[in-house]
């Protein structure tokens, strides 16, 4: 058998008193309006998490078509600007290696002049001969075959080779009865490379072969 027990409770100097049962359902209700707290406090979090997740997950704004073209033509010209300036560089570039390459020929051709005016002055004067003049000459070509070769051009001289329209240029065309068809008889100008570029072709005469005899028709 459940038995209540009095509880003295005071209240302004004075005292009441509070069954069992009475201390239990306060108990309970006070446990029942703490689990609903409880429970708000968390529907309220999840709301929140909630809202935090859906700005996340919200879409970017579409930029507008206006914004759009602006940024490509800022995109544009920053390209002819930049692509303006690139070929200015290499036009700048090409220009300094032109310039370049003419000194550093022209470093090579001086001596040779310097010699060429020496055999001219030699030349002039009043107890000059053949032999003197003939030994400036040759010195001033082995001062160019010896330039040639540091700046590496190479000479082409074709006569005995077969005829190549790559590398000559042939004037006219001879009958020939020792050198085959097709062979280079001799060479008027020399042609020079620089690698496996051609700077000037050979100009040369080709052979036509022997002369075909007419048959003798009389007995």
């Amino acid at each position: 058998m459940h038995t209540n027990f009095i509880k003295w409770i005071p209240i302004r100097n004075s005292y009441i008193f509070m069954s069992n049962e009475t201390e239990e359902k306060e108990n309970i209700n006070e446990e029942l309006n703490e689990s609903s707290q409880n429970e708000k406090t968390v529907e309220e979090t999840d709301k929140k998490s909630k809202k935090k997740s859906k700005k996340k997950e919200a879409p970017k704004k579409e930029k507008e078509p206006a914004e759009i073209i602006a940024e490509l033509k800022d995109t544009v010209l920053r390209t002819r600007a930049d692509f303006d300036n690139f070929r200015k560089r290499t036009q700048r570039d090409i220009a300094d290696a032109r310039a370049y390459g003419k000194i550093s020929a022209l470093e090579e051709l001086l001596p040779i002049f310097d010699t060429f005016k020496m055999a001219m002055m030699a030349a002039n004067m009043d107890n000059a001969d053949l032999n003197t003049l003939l030994a400036g000459m040759n010195m001033i070509e082995n001062q160019f075959t010896q330039s040639f070769g540091a700046l590496g051009i190479d000479e082409l001289n074709g006569v005995g080779e077969k005829f190549d329209p790559n590398l000559h240029d042939a004037v006219s065309e001879e009958f020939s009865e020792e050198v085959e068809a097709g062979t280079i008889i001799s060479q008027h100008r020399c042609g020079y490379k620089m690698g496996e570029r051609l700077i000037r072709a050979a100009t040369v005469i080709v052979s036509k072969g022997p002369e075909a005899k007419e048959a003798d028709e009389e007995s």
